[in-house]
């Protein structure tokens, strides 16, 4: 059991989610909370940490705070408020680590956190004419969530390793392996987490569409599947997801995934140059093949230095994740007339 001295409680899990410990005779202060399995939500306190592979014991009731039904929330977070700040959002630890230590632009971001109620309760979806909600469209709802808070913990991820990277000649071995490897499968895993927020966003039948396996097509899209699959009901995403500004960065992150590590250099900044190549071409000449040295020359023809190349990459792909974040702002209310549904949080 991890002890629970320093840790908080996402104020999202509804006090229905707590028992008493029946082992702790007459101990007030001890009760154990199961976390849901669907992921951390949002209005967590900056020193919530969400573990989903455990339970909590929480010895002292000062931690077992903010309980209470959440009256203070509106009915409806559509519009998004004149005066949104994002200083004044609760986050959790990995989101508040993100907008402060690393002042990552995450506006529409938490914009479209806020207008669509995420999070991973599907206790936010209403029906808007009576009935119910499907178990479909619930599960769709808490993928949003999961892959929201997946994409701003990728696009950290990739932050991080950009801004404390070493590049230089004096890095241990492998350091500059895990380095790039690290930055640009963190940065795909950003841009696949967006598409298949679009996807559900934009696709009608995003709740049950399928693959000739019986997949659900949700959870398999990516940048390059999304556009395909989706087709014309993309409207509105396509001029973000077709414009080609993160083709350089899906180039290098796909010759390191599915190819072989380019040749690398110390260059005249003392730092590790790579050929501007790969950006636009995939599986260069190998370095070590004695066959395939004479090739190299005549393909290689300008040199950049890693810290440029891994700043635009990350530029780019943070630009385009706020692009469509502003867009699904605005695609909301298509998405709730599509599947009959109003997203607020729930009444005390």
């Amino acid at each position: 059991m991890r002890s629970s001295a320093n840790w908080a409680v996402d104020p999202r899990w509804r006090a229905s989610f707590v028992r008493r410990n029946p082992s702790c005779k007459g101990n007030k202060q001890s009760k154990w909370i199961p976390l849901p399995r669907e992921g951390p939500s949002q209005g967590a306190k900056q020193d919530v940490f969400l573990d989903f592979f455990v339970y909590l014991e929480i010895r002292k009731l000062p931690l077992i705070r903010n309980l209470s039904p959440l009256n203070h929330y509106p009915k409806t977070m559509n519009p998004i408020p004149a005066d949104f700040d994002l200083a004044s959002q609760q986050l959790d630890r990995n989101e508040v680590y993100a907008r402060d230590t690393l002042g990552i632009t995450m506006e529409n971001w938490a914009r479209f956190r806020h207008a669509v109620a995420v999070g991973t309760h599907s206790e936010n979806v209403h029906p808007t004419s009576g009935g119910s909600v499907s178990s479909e469209v619930k599960s769709m709802y808490c993928d949003i969530g999961r892959n929201h808070y997946d994409y701003i913990c990728s696009l950290a991820a990739a932050n991080e390793i950009y801004t404390s990277g070493n590049y230089g000649p004096t890095a241990p071995p492998l350091h500059h392996h895990r380095l790039c490897t690290g930055f640009y499968n963190n940065l795909g895993s950003a841009l696949d987490a967006l598409s298949r927020i679009v996807y559900i966003i934009a696709v009608p039948d995003a709740p049950t569409a399928v693959n000739n396996q019986g997949r659900l097509r949700r959870h398999l899209t990516d940048w390059t599947r999304c556009g395909r699959e989706g087709g014309q009901v993309l409207q509105g995403f396509e001029p973000i997801m077709t414009s080609g500004s993160v083709d350089a960065m899906r180039n290098v992150r796909n010759q390191l995934t599915h190819g072989w590590m380019p040749i690398a250099r110390i260059g005249p900044s003392h730092v590790l140059e790579w050929p501007q190549e790969v950006t636009s071409h995939r599986d260069l000449p190998w370095p070590h093949d004695p066959d395939e040295r004479a090739a190299l020359v005549q393909t290689v023809t300008t040199w950049v230095d890693w810290p440029t190349l891994f700043g635009q990459h990350y530029s780019d792909v943070e630009t385009v994740g706020e692009l469509i974040f502003q867009e699904c702002v605005n695609q909301i209310p298509n998405f709730e007339t599509a599947h009959r549904i109003d997203i607020h949080y729930p009444q005390g």
